[in-house]
């Protein structure tokens, strides 16, 4: 019986170390795992900071881009849109008046001559040679203006 008593102590004890080592082994992987969430974390934390950063200079420099093209073009910003969208109306009317008319064109000509006509009824109409809308109507009307005192006397 005793022989059974130390063979089972014995068994006991292995399994007592095996235990002893399963837990360690345990300990030192949650300890593992542990110190890598914290660095994922610690990297995530440093990304998203890297982030809000390039988001914030990407605005700043947004916000000074406008207020740059503000400052630079101020009140004539609405005359050269006004003078580039009648040119685009313009070109649309003489693509299409010129495709009206069927000829032995080929398309480069075709786009010379478009682009010609274009800007010649151009600056007839909206002044390309460096006169704005705005100072065109005003001349308009003071030579209107001229004829009707001309006419009155």
């Amino acid at each position: 019986m005793e022989m059974e008593q130390a063979a089972r102590l014995a068994h006991l004890e292995r399994t007592k170390a095996e235990v002893a080592t399963i837990i360690a082994t345990v300990a030192a992987a949650q300890k593992a795992v542990e110190e890598r969430a914290l660095m994922e974390a610690a990297a995530a934390a440093e990304e998203l900071t890297k982030e809000e950063e390039c988001n914030a200079e990407r605005g700043r420099r947004r916000k000074e881009r406008s207020e740059g093209e503000r400052g630079e073009k101020g009140d004539h910003d609405w005359e050269d849109n006004r003078e580039k969208c009648l040119l685009k109306f313009v070109d649309a009317v003489v693509v299409k008046t010129m495709s009206k008319h069927p000829t032995q064109m080929d398309v480069d000509t075709f786009k010379k001559h478009a682009k010609e006509l274009t800007h010649h009824c151009g600056e007839e109409e909206v002044g390309l040679q460096g006169q704005s809308l705005m100072r065109k109507s005003q001349r308009s009307k003071s030579s209107r203006g001229s004829t009707t005192t001309s006419t009155q006397t």
